[in-house]
């Protein structure tokens, strides 16, 4: 699908959300931004990357004209990309109403780039051999939370031990592909938390009090 090479930019009541997904994985992120009238247009990833890279200043004005057509510059430098209906682009599930639990974000990152070291041939479709098991579990009173992967030969297992006060429910677990879990560990921040749910064979992380 052309559309999901493309970041949907919509205005908020604080600035900007900014959405993008491979119908794997998705992303979004509220950044703060002057909002001079409400609108959402999609516009190139790659294009907007290399444009806002070597911007040769911070502010930057983007505005919609006719046809999808986008205006992105200041007073000094303007570029003009189409853009793409902003209707066609995928919904990207919301998780409401979940159990969040948390944990530090290195240790998460530590845990991923365990569980994802054994990789994958780039051909292979099977779903346990391309995924991680992620699963919630209450074990002889401990509470642990397990990363399993395998390439069919090799198996590594990554557990993470929680104190008998913190909060981990227990329940079924769920297939997560490698690729999403590498994507998500560039977001991972050495310090501090983040919180992570399961619903719906759906897993969510986000840094404590900023979503992912």
């Amino acid at each position: 699908m052309a559309i999901t090479t493309d970041v949907l930019l919509r205005t908020t009541a604080s600035g900007i959300c900014l959405s993008a997904t491979d119908l794997e994985t998705g992303f979004e992120g509220n950044y703060s931004a002057k909002v001079d009238a409400q609108g959402t247009v999609a516009i190139n990833s790659r294009k907007l990357f290399e444009i806002f890279k070597d911007f040769p200043s911070d502010d930057i004005l983007l505005e919609e004209k006719e046809n999808h057509w986008i205006e992105i510059g200041n007073k000094n430098v303007e570029y003009h990309i189409v853009g793409l209906n902003p209707d066609d682009f995928p919904e990207i599930p919301k998780i409401e109403d979940a159990e969040f639990f948390e944990m530090e974000s290195l240790v998460l990152a530590e845990m991923i780039a365990k569980a994802v070291i054994i990789g994958a041939a780039a051909d292979d479709r099977r779903t346990h051999i391309i995924g991680v098991y992620a699963e919630r579990m209450h074990e002889s009173n401990r509470k642990i939370f397990r990363l399993v992967s395998t390439d069919g030969s090799r198996l590594s297992k990554v557990d993470f031990l929680f104190e008998p006060s913190a909060y981990l429910a227990a329940g079924s677990g769920v297939l997560i592909p490698k690729k999403s879990l590498v994507e998500a560990v560039k977001f991972l921040e050495s310090l501090g938390k983040v919180q992570i749910a399961f619903k719906t064979r759906i897993l969510s992380s986000r840094r404590k009090a900023k979503h992912l």
